[in-house]
């Protein structure tokens, strides 16, 4: 099966996941988080300009599956409430939703965490307060490829699906050459 540009975009967060479970240091921590988080919510962006746009029967099981996303925010909280709301908060307000130092001591409601990032990263806000962010992220992560699993099941199952075609065909990739 055809591989959607928006992959790639999953693929990145994966690299950001491996890069959080094995960094030390907080201020690397904070980047590989931004963009983690910023690259989640790509793959949905890429996925309905770019993929959807170059494609009549993604773009048709595409509308579908947000549609569905918005019947039933419960059953995609993962999207609402931390692709979505992370994503927003982070990059529009600042405010990452995971304990932001090691060694910092944080209290919320009856729960008092110690911070260090190489063994514990606590989510900070609802619905996943104390979990670890580097779990949250991995099940949003496979949120994305089960559902983008679905989407694209279901656009290349149609008989009458025409091969992905170029968003911009005039467009050839190029690459700056260092003079030697």
């Amino acid at each position: 099966m055809k591989q959607l540009v928006c992959e790639e975009g999953l693929a990145d967060c994966r690299h950001a996941l491996e890069f959080l479970e094995m960094e030390t240091d907080p201020k690397k921590f904070r980047l590989f988080w931004l963009a983690g988080v910023a690259a989640l919510r790509s793959v949905g962006h890429v996925f309905a300009k770019v993929d959807a746009g170059a494609n009549e029967a993604v773009e048709r099981e595409a509308k579908a599956a947000f549609a569905r996303w918005k019947q039933d925010k419960n059953e995609h909280k993962i999207f609402w409430s931390f692709i979505d709301k992370e994503r927003n908060t982070l990059l529009k307000e600042g405010e990452p939703g995971v304990c932001p130092l090691p060694s910092l001591l944080h209290v919320e409601a009856d729960y008092v965490y110690e911070c260090d990032f190489d063994i514990f990263a606590p989510m900070l806000k609802e619905p996943y307060f104390g979990e670890d962010c580097r779990d949250v992220l991995e099940m949003a992560i496979q949120w994305w490829q089960s559902e983008i699993a679905s989407i694209k099941a279901r656009a290349f199952e149609s008989k009458s699906l025409q091969p992905l075609k170029s968003p911009n065909p005039a467009l050839k990739p190029t690459r700056l050459r260092r003079s030697a």
